[in-house]
């Protein structure tokens, strides 16, 4: 989040009160979509999950120029000594509205999906969900800001450097490439796939493939979510993940496919892509 506002358009009292109507107003239009969807599926349910979270980052754009978020959140950098913080404040305002839309998403999910959560639990699983998307940019740009601290002016030197942005840009990502699969299996709460045939199957496909990994079981809402994904590009900490109502609605022949199409996202480095983007994102404050 950045911003070449030096000073706001609005006084403090005046960009709360924006940012509050703002709120509010999110809120009714999350409350109204659904209400819609309770009686109406997990389709209509993903549905209005979509479009609420366009709608939340549309809300959340007026809230940076409007209301001039990065001005106010100046003082998190500590005379610029963290301006990480500032980004990942102005970001968490986004995550605001996001738990705004998940509060009124539980009773529609409660009821769609026949599992019961409190409110504060339905919060935390969401973020947890979410999390992961963001996570590599967190820890690279605070990782970078904690090491411009050190006291040794000859390493702060060398880090703002050209030849030391490249060098800690590497070892960022390497350590990223090692703790980032096993921290987002965690947070997605994926368990071992069960041995049997349809394990063996599995397994003898990536053989076939020349292809590695550990498979798990990925129970994103509920599990009735048909899907699968591969994270992970070191072979020892790559995993493939699979939703249970993938396995319900597919063939072996198709479930075969779906396998190709994630060894098609390691084979085409689309994880370094996805790195290499977030990291774009943590070095340009």
């Amino acid at each position: 989040m950045t911003s070449g506002t030096t000073e706001p358009e609005y006084s403090f009292p005046v960009s709360l009160g924006i940012f509050t109507a703002l709120l509010f107003t999110f809120d009714l239009f999350c409350k109204r979509f659904y209400a819609k969807t309770i009686h109406n599926g997990s389709g209509r349910y993903f549905d209005a999950e979509k479009r609420l979270t366009l709608l939340a980052l549309l809300f959340y754009a007026l809230s940076l120029f409007i209301c001039d978020l990065h001005y106010y959140l100046k003082p998190l950098s500590f005379d610029g000594l963290f301006p990480a913080l500032v980004n990942i404040s102005g970001l968490s305002f986004f995550f605001l509205f996001l738990a705004i839309m998940w509060r009124r998403a539980k009773p529609a999910y409660v009821a769609i999906f026949h599992r019961s959560y409190s409110t504060s639990g339905f919060l935390i699983s969401n973020i947890k969900t979410n999390l992961p998307i963001v996570l590599p940019w967190l820890v690279l740009s605070l990782s970078y800001d904690l090491l411009a601290l050190l006291p040794f002016p000859g390493l702060a030197a060398f880090l703002h450097s050209e030849a030391g942005e490249y060098t800690s840009f590497l070892l960022f990502l390497l350590l990223i490439l090692i703790l980032f699969p096993p921290i987002v299996r965690r947070l997605w709460n994926c368990t071992p796939f069960p041995e049997g045939p349809l394990l063996d199957h599995l397994q003898d496909f990536f053989k076939q493939q020349n292809f590695s990994a550990k498979i798990f079981l990925w129970p994103l809402f509920e599990g009735r979510v048909i899907t699968a994904a591969v994270m992970g590009i070191i072979p020892g900490l790559r995993y493939v993940m699979i939703t249970p109502a993938l396995l319900e609605h597919l063939s072996l022949d198709e479930l075969d496919a779906v396998m190709a199409h994630e060894i098609g996202h390691i084979r085409k480095k689309h994880m370094l892509l996805y790195l290499f983007i977030i990291s774009g994102f943590s070095t340009y404050q």
